[in-house]
């Protein structure tokens, strides 16, 4: 593990002096809004979209005298290894610790988690990470925990909306009670109020999710190897918007369902299952959102290696979206191959979870 560690160091190293288009035109103007308008002072002003508690960063690395860009990134980078470290207690509690190991030095090593950190700027591990955390201290008989470290995801990103759906499962399962779900907001009301206190109206604070959900919404894939990924570029918004955000919703429910049926002692097949499932058919999804999915299948394949070859196709698939976007810059129309991969993935995934749902 520890040379994994060091190995997985030296290769985000590598990657870190390049600045993707992201930095350039989103990162790099903001912290220089920060660092011109007096670190938190600036958070009054500043036309970032990304949510507070991220904000709170980069205001406070804009009084240090290095490297925004090996700041920015080094954030991302500490949180890989924190997800690692999460994958493996989730890990260790229902397999081997060799098999827990494993998933530890695969997660570090593993290629999208390292393009995304330490190559192209994103935080993606952030959030990544507390969902892991919140699933194994549900897993552990820790349902107050495990709900805040949901809501400290959530505080970071948006995109643990693919996560939350794992809660009725984890209910059927009787791991969390609904009395729990008030716990859920605390994280994002305690890391609004410094902003609050800086002048931030409710309405703007609330406003940074619901303005993020709007941007794209023109678009039925943005380099995602989603389900849309089969249609033709020039298709129309709807009806096949509306049907996704459906269909996505009823595989939610079907999940859940299943669960409440089975009453599962485990509960990493559903994980997998619904985080890749819902962002494989909702519409107006990035290149990056099959993250968490990646994840939560290296932790559902320590316990099944024989179906370790699934967050293999998972990553491949979720590379044909880095490709698109890092190397061809732009949006791009021939991914189903790659969405046609994650489908299979799902699919084996969904039927183990039909057979054998303690998994």
């Amino acid at each position: 593990m520890a040379a994994a560690l060091l190995f997985a160091l030296l290769l985000r190293a590598a990657c870190f002096y390049y600045k993707s288009p992201d930095y350039i035109h989103f990162l790099q103007p903001w912290m220089e809004e920060f660092r011109s308008g007096g670190g938190f002072a600036a958070l009054r002003t500043t036309t970032s979209n990304y949510n507070l508690p991220y904000l709170y960063f980069l205001a406070l690395i804009s009084y240090l005298p290095l490297s925004d860009l090996l700041l920015i990134k080094s954030l991302s980078v500490l949180f890989d290894i924190l997800l690692a470290a999460a994958l493996y207690r989730a890990a260790a509690a229902r397999s081997s610790s060799a098999s827990a190991a494993v998933v530890f030095a695969a997660a570090l090593l593993w290629p999208t988690f390292i393009l995304n950190s330490a190559y192209w700027g994103q935080c993606d591990s952030i959030y990544a990470a507390f969902c892991v955390m919140s699933y194994e201290r549900a897993m552990a008989g820790r349902p107050k925990t495990s709900v805040i470290m949901a809501g400290a995801a959530f505080a970071f990103k948006l995109q643990t909306v693919f996560f939350l759906p794992v809660f009725l499962v984890l209910w059927a399962a009787g791991r969390v009670k609904p009395r729990h779900a008030v716990l859920f907001p605390l994280p994002y009301i305690i890391t609004s109020l410094p902003a609050a206190a800086m002048g931030w109206t409710p309405g703007r604070i609330v406003g940074v999710y619901t303005g993020q959900a709007g941007i794209y919404s023109s678009y039925l894939t943005l380099n995602a190897p989603s389900i849309f990924a089969f249609l033709p570029k020039d298709t129309p918004k709807q009806p096949y918007f509306t049907a996704g955000i459906i269909l996505a919703a009823a595989f939610c429910i079907a999940a859940a369902a299943h669960a409440l049926r089975k009453r599962p002692d485990q509960t990493a097949v559903y994980a997998a299952m619904i985080t890749l499932g819902v962002p494989w058919l909702l519409p107006s999804m990035h290149d990056r959102y099959f993250y968490l999915a990646e994840a939560f299948m290296l932790l559902y394949a320590a316990a099944r290696p024989r179906y370790a070859l699934l967050p293999v196709m998972v990553m491949a698939g979720s590379l044909g979206g880095y490709h698109a976007y890092l190397i061809r810059g732009a949006l791009c129309y021939d991914l189903w191959p790659f969405a046609l991969l994650m489908l299979l993935a799902l699919l084996a995934v969904c039927v183990t979870a039909l057979r054998r749902p303690d998994g």
